[in-house]
């Protein structure tokens, strides 16, 4: 669970600080820098896998344009990112090692360079630093606010001692030479950052270092949801992956699956499924052994039967939204994009239900298998008026997205720059340090309404301006 990222020098952001909780709702118009927020925790996820180049090349756009640019054509040359997070406090690696974690609350930081190989004639991306480190009990106001003080399932009670870096950077002979330790020690094999080119925390595989582990493998749980409806669409191979793609790919091996794990999922899914869409009574996995796969259908109030090959596109999100919720095997980070597509307004607030039920809520007297976050983006205004509704009970933190001119540290340029600010039901100021000017202070439900009906994008920045 991603609980504070801190951004500079990637696309449209600088000196950016956001705190984050369980179940989070960035509001805007188009060309707000919503998705560049999501590219960010993209590439970090690609980076705890893969090498730079790999990941980079996996963006929008190409190396070069996701480093911000400056208003004389050039961009700057380095980018870096700190993640807060909370863990699983136990992790399981592939050979079947289980460690439990002295530290569930980590902060892990990372920066890149971009850099012209003279000889070669070509850029180069490499890392300059590189840190993992334990979040002390004291002081961890997000744990507080979000979890609370007497809730320690996941948090582990802490030994008396010192923290030392999972992880850590330091020069040597003019060298940034990056450091992997052992849990609670110095020391560790060195690497000379200009032969480093992927992050070393993409090469801890096992839990021989638990808590670097657990931190990559968080990371690489940080998914941007996709639904296809052509994917969705599909019947499975009945030896498919039975892990939910992110383009939907794979729904009637999850389902089958999950009927396996326990009988009577379905039919909590088709009763999730018809308080969405009353017109549909149960949802059942067909087995067409002739084809070697599983086919998903649904059985309508008249008792017919639709195979998903001829559902509405709207119908298989919901489908694929709620198998998420009731899947026991689901963790980690869901970005999700314009939920309200293809939902028709009168099913908004079950469907806002339904994804507050996608995240981990720590007062529910319930202790998850896994921790759960979603993020979603949105640019209707009809959505977030819902989310003032105190009798759904929703629990979420809500951001309207911006531009602001700010002048750059470095090269002394003024630059528009993406803003998440604080969306209140009064103008209060946030508990948490985001690093906002006085300009950029909480707005009201009624004034991001404002902006988000407000057709001229122009005009919506003065309205920010003048609050």
């Amino acid at each position: 669970m991603i609980t504070r990222l801190e951004i500079d020098g990637f696309k449209t952001f600088s000196n950016f600080k956001i705190d984050l909780s369980p179940f989070v709702v960035i509001a805007g118009t188009n060309g707000s820098g919503k998705s560049n927020l999501f590219d960010a925790i993209q590439l970090l996820s690609r980076l705890s896998e893969i090498e730079l180049k790999s990941a980079f090349q996996e963006q929008r756009g190409d190396a070069r344009e996701l480093f911000t640019l400056l208003p004389d054509g050039a961009h700057k040359d380095k980018m870096s990112f700190v993640v807060e997070m909370l863990v699983d406090n136990k992790v399981k690696d592939s050979w079947g090692n289980e460690k439990e974690l002295k530290y569930t609350r980590l902060r892990y930081n990372l920066e890149i360079q971009r850099k012209k190989d003279e000889k070669k004639n070509l850029d180069r991306l490499i890392i300059i630093k590189e840190e993992l480190r334990p979040i002390k009990k004291e002081g961890d106001n997000w744990y507080e606010l979000n979890v609370g003080s007497k809730n320690n399932y996941y948090r582990p009670q802490n030994r008396v001692g010192r923290t030392v870096a999972y992880i850590s950077t330091e020069i040597i002979s003019d060298l940034v030479t990056l450091h992997l330790h052992t849990d609670g020690a110095r020391g560790g094999k060195p690497s000379a950052a200009k032969e480093v080119e992927q992050t070393v925390l993409s090469g801890v595989t096992n839990a021989e270092f638990p808590h670097a582990f657990a931190a990559r493998e968080e990371m690489r749980n940080w998914n941007l949801l996709q639904l296809n409806p052509v994917e969705l669409r599909r019947p499975s191979p009945m030896l498919a992956k039975d892990n939910l793609g992110i383009d939907g790919s794979n729904l009637p091996s999850v389902l089958a699956r999950m009927n396996a794990e326990d009988s009577y999922i379905l039919k909590d899914i088709s009763r999730e499924l018809n308080n969405l869409l009353p017109g549909f009574t149960n949802i059942k996995i067909e087995e067409d052994k002739a084809r070697d796969q599983y086919v998903l259908k649904v059985i309508t109030q008249d008792k017919r039967e639709f195979s998903s090959r001829v559902l509405s596109e709207g119908t298989l999100r919901l489908i694929a939204l709620c198998t998420i919720k009731y899947d026991s095997k689901h963790k980690g980070v869901l970005c999700f994009e314009e939920p309200e597509n293809g939902i028709h307004p009168f099913r908004l607030r079950s469907m806002l239900k339904l994804l507050n039920d996608l995240a981990s809520h720590f007062n529910d007297n319930k202790q998850e298998l896994y921790l759960k976050q979603i993020i979603v983006n949105t640019h209707s205004p009809n959505l977030v008026s819902t989310l003032f509704n105190k009798s759904l009970g929703i629990k979420c933190k809500i951001f309207y997205a911006s531009f602001v001119n700010q002048v750059d540290p470095i090269n002394k340029q003024i630059i528009r720059f993406t803003k998440l600010i604080p969306v209140e039901n009064e103008s209060t100021q946030t508990k948490l340090d985001l690093g906002f000017s006085e300009q950029d202070k909480s707005v009201t439900k009624n004034e991001v309404m404002q902006y988000l009906d407000t057709d001229d994008f122009e005009e919506a920045i003065k309205i920010i301006q003048s609050h």
